[in-house]
């Protein structure tokens, strides 16, 4: 028999007090939170709206017999209607009073007219842009905006509440026997016998830190107001909102989430895979969810999403993830240009410690990580110096620009493979797995999985069927933009044609009758002064227009002698440009600089260094000062700009020489661009080379010389 148990009723009445007034404090804030989720839905609302008027305006009525309803249009218009808009604001009986038109077919034309709108409704999705100044974008993102000021509070108080509310409820309403001599006394021994457990547990309580929690929570809740939010989060953090938005049910997820091909049973079966996201510092968007438990369920895959969908962060998710279920080391191997970028991003979005294995210092680093653990990131060229015997397994390795090793002779390539059998996962990455032949692509799926790799060589020509896609989709996965991310603002692209004058042609028919191929294609930049430049003039109007509308401006060309000619030309309006000469850390460093510097600051790059593997969303307005001859170099560069987190509208300004080389280049780039395209979307492709073959550009070139030739002697 246990000793009798003598509420000390002093202590007892005491702790219900704190803990009442805790769970009031609580309660308060899920109040403030439910609060502030009403006020994001009811601005959603207004936002939509807006949006579907604003759409039912842009839509001619002649909408209304698109399915051949017989409807007479001219009566409509005669009368003042001109859109759908102007019909749905209409009611049935002044729709019959219009002569020619009557009960029944008003009554038709309501319902035809209702079937539009709810389907505008269902196609409207959220598109915050800093450029959108209505009120209703504004209200949106500062509802989203004070939401997420909070929502570290908000989730640690449901969390609080979700582990606590039950128990402390039973434990409040059983102590309130032991809170009074009287109440004591009268109490039946049932309820006092229920009355010792709840008084020890409430004295736990307050002993804990769960009041301390409580109140920091509520002061920090009380104390908020809209001056405390970050007036340029939203700029900052764009993704997030949208994060937001889809965890409310505000914004539907990307309708294709999980990638074509993947059998139904497959699909639920990653969908079931739970993930311990706890060590994240950021909250990933559900398409994203799906891709870190297509990695971790599958175990070796190649994720081929298009550049600017967050790659890197999946599988930053993914080794966060696996470190959660007990690996400890993990291996990241990128090109040596984005080596500090990865860096960053890992300290920037997990806490598992990042170990740099590369210069001068990379064998001690990788003793280091060896002992410690943690995440390695090297570059290709450093594997060689990777020694790990057969007995040492390590989490995961991620190849990032995977396609660097779709050369099985390569050394980058056999430096690779000689660490991936000592990893238990791995993830290939790459944007453009599929760049140039499906036998490259096949020798990636091979590395990860040759069962499925030996199934594709006697459908390679079938390439661009479904049984392709089947196969191999179990290891292969892609998105574009267009499937997961609704709300990216408008992609602008322009072509700026220029019309060269007399002593831009002489230079470039100089430089065609010496057939000096990589002359002709700096057209009105090289053999000029900067005052005879049409292209460069237009380049320096396009720049001035940015600054105005405080935009900031990527500039990109192949070329050393284009970038130094523009860069001479901006003066102190251009950064340090990145070539191929700067070494990594001082390209991130120019980045950040250019992430700093005010409004209408312009960035020069050479595609071929900058073109890749960088995060510029504070640029809008992008110049590609020539045509390239790769179709994916130019939509690589776009991307560093337009990718996730952007929230203006990108402007593409492609410069171009009427009449010259230019215009026949970029002929044979529009059909290999629509190859390309046809073949990305699909994630296969037949045996063509997405590249402008060296016959054709010579081909293109020699009859663009003749031209000239001719032209010149006719003078």
């Amino acid at each position: 028999m246990g000793e009798k148990f003598k509420p000390n009723y002093g202590k007892v009445k005491e702790n219900i007090r704190i803990i009442r007034e805790a769970v009031k404090k609580l309660s308060t804030v899920l109040a403030g939170k439910e609060k502030r989720r009403a006020d994001i839905m009811a601005a959603a609302d207004r936002y939509r709206a807006a949006e579907v008027r604003k759409t039912l305006a842009e839509i001619d009525i002649e909408e209304l017999n698109s399915g051949k309803q017989g409807i007479r249009i001219a009566p409509l218009r005669s009368a003042g209607y001109k859109t759908i808009a102007d019909v749905a604001n209409a009611s049935v009986p002044s729709l019959e009073r219009i002569s020619g038109v009557g009960e029944v077919t008003a009554v038709k034309i309501k319902e035809i007219c209702d079937d539009i709108v709810r389907a505008t409704i269902d196609k409207t999705a959220i598109r915050l842009s800093l450029d959108d100044k209505r009120p209703e974008t504004t209200a949106l993102i500062s509802a989203l905006r004070d939401y997420r000021a909070l929502k570290s509070k908000y989730d640690r108080a449901q969390k609080i509440f979700d582990e606590t509310d039950s128990e402390v409820n039973s434990a409040l309403a059983a102590a309130n026997a032991a809170s009074g001599r009287l109440k004591w006394m009268f109490s039946c021994s049932q309820a006092k016998e229920k009355a010792r457990p709840a008084c020890e547990y409430l004295d736990n309580l307050v002993q804990s830190s769960y009041v301390s929690d409580v109140d920091a929570i509520s002061t920090a809740a009380r104390r908020f107001s809209v001056t405390a939010a970050d007036p340029k989060d939203f700029e900052k953090n764009a993704p997030q909102y949208y994060t937001l938005l889809e965890e409310l049910g505000i914004q539907k997820a990307g309708e294709s989430e999980a990638p074509s091909g993947l059998s139904d049973a497959l699909k639920n079966e990653i969908e079931q895979v739970a993930l311990d996201l706890t060590g994240l510092r950021c909250d990933l968007r559900i398409y994203q969810k799906f891709g870190v438990k297509y990695i971790i369920n599958q175990g070796r895959v190649l994720l081929g999403d298009e550049m600017g969908l967050g790659k890197t962060v999946q599988a930053i998710a993914s080794l966060v993830v696996l470190r959660n279920s007990g690996e400890h080391h993990f291996v990241v191997v990128c090109p040596a240009s984005v080596l500090i970028n990865w860096c960053r991003e890992i300290e920037k979005f997990c806490d598992i410690e990042c170990v740099k294995i590369h210069g001068k210092d990379a064998a001690d680093s990788l003793r280091r990580w060896k002992q410690n653990g943690g995440i390695a990131v090297t570059t290709y060229e450093t594997l060689e110096k990777f020694e790990l015997n057969d007995i040492f397994k390590y989490g995961m390795l991620v190849v990032d620009e995977a396609h660097y090793v779709k050369n099985p002779n390569a050394k980058r390539t056999r430096n690779l493979l000689a660490i991936l059998d000592n990893a238990k996962r791995v993830l290939f990455m790459t944007g453009t797995a599929l760049e140039n032949r499906v036998e490259e692509m096949c020798f990636l799926i091979g590395c990860l999985r040759p069962d499925i790799a030996s199934q594709l060589k006697n459908i390679q020509a079938l390439s661009g069927a479904p049984q392709f896609r089947k196969i191999i989709a179990p290891v292969y996965f892609r998105r574009t933009r267009d499937d997961v991310l609704s709300e990216l603002p408008d992609l602008i692209q322009k072509e700026d044609w220029c019309l060269i004058s007399d002593r831009e042609y002489r230079a470039y028919r100089d430089s065609a009758v010496s057939e000096n191929y990589m002359s002709m294609r700096q057209v009105s930049f090289l053999g000029v002064a900067p005052e005879d430049s049409s292209k460069l003039e237009r380049l320096l109007q396009i720049c001035e227009e940015a600054k105005s509308q405080n935009r900031k401006v990527l500039v990109f060309s192949f070329f050393i002698n284009t970038i130094q000619a523009v860069s001479a030309a901006l003066g102190d309006l251009c950064l340090e440009p990145i070539t191929g000469c700067i070494q990594p850390s001082r390209r991130q460093e120019i980045i950040d600089e250019f992430d700093k510097a005010p409004d209408g600051a312009v960035l020069l790059a050479q595609i071929q260094a900058g073109g890749t593997g960088l995060n510029i969303q504070s640029a809008s307005v992008v110049i590609i000062c020539e045509p390239q001859i790769k179709p994916s170099i130019e939509h690589q560069a776009i991307s560093r700009a337009y990718r996730m987190g952007q929230v203006r509208s990108v402007v593409v300004h492609r410069l171009l020489a009427d009449d010259t080389i230019d215009e026949r280049i970029l002929e044979l780039l529009r059909a290999k661009q629509l190859l390309f395209d046809n073949f990305a979307d699909v994630s296969v492709s037949g045996q063509e080379s997405l590249t402008l073959d060296e016959s054709s550009l010579n081909d293109v070139f020699a009859r663009e010389v003749e031209k000239v030739k001719s032209g010149a002697e006719q003078a």
